[in-house]
């Protein structure tokens, strides 16, 4: 119970919506991974629950925030922490289940569960600390317009990353696409953060 503790703390900063939409992101991404993971390719089970998290965000906000049919920035990065959350919360079920410590970071735990399926297990801690370090290098990741660096060489690092410790059969732009999230996975907690 102790290890929880962090979480609980990490969770007060956070509005009920965001938690209760993460909370329910994390059922989905569970049914899915069971139920359909072999069906569906690996790709759509990562961005589903990004999606879903994103067009809850987006009603609840338009329901009870503005009160209009008005699409918000704010929103969608509400969505995009929501979604993050979710995933951190499934790395933590994940990690409990095969006695591993959870008193990591949530942005380390969020690039583990996007990165489940993609890279070798043996390789995943690897993978994500070098994935991390790069994030943090980078400055002025956050910004309100959801621009990558001009030239994309983030992505292009991250996919490097990702390939050097990936299962095979994943393309280029599936790669890609992994990438820009967990880059717009850092970029909703880093914005939540300062």
């Amino acid at each position: 119970m102790e290890e929880l503790f962090p979480l609980i703390t990490f969770l007060k900063d956070y509005s009920l919506s965001t938690v209760i939409i993460a909370v329910l992101v994390a059922v989905l991404k569970i049914v899915f991974d069971k139920y359909l993971g072999k069906k569906l390719p690996k790709i759509v089970l990562t961005l589903i629950p990004f999606a879903f998290a994103v067009t809850l965000a987006v009603a609840v906000d338009m329901a009870f925030y503005c009160k209009a049919f008005n699409l918000r920035i704010d929103a969608i990065y509400s969505g995009l922490l929501s979604a993050s959350i979710g995933v951190a919360f499934c790395s933590i079920i994940n990690r409990i289940k095969n006695g591993q410590s959870v008193s990591v970071k949530t942005i380390d735990l969020v690039i583990e569960g996007i990165l489940e399926g993609y890279v070798k297990t043996d390789m995943k801690a690897l993978a994500v600390s070098t994935i991390v370090e790069i994030l943090s290098e980078t400055t002025n990741l956050v910004n309100d317009n959801f621009n990558l660096d001009a030239d994309g060489k983030l992505v292009k690092d991250i996919v490097k990353v990702i390939k050097e410790y990936s299962l095979d059969g994943f393309d280029d732009n599936e790669l890609i696409a992994v990438s820009h999230l967990i880059v717009q996975a850092f970029n909703s907690i880093e914005k939540e953060n300062t």
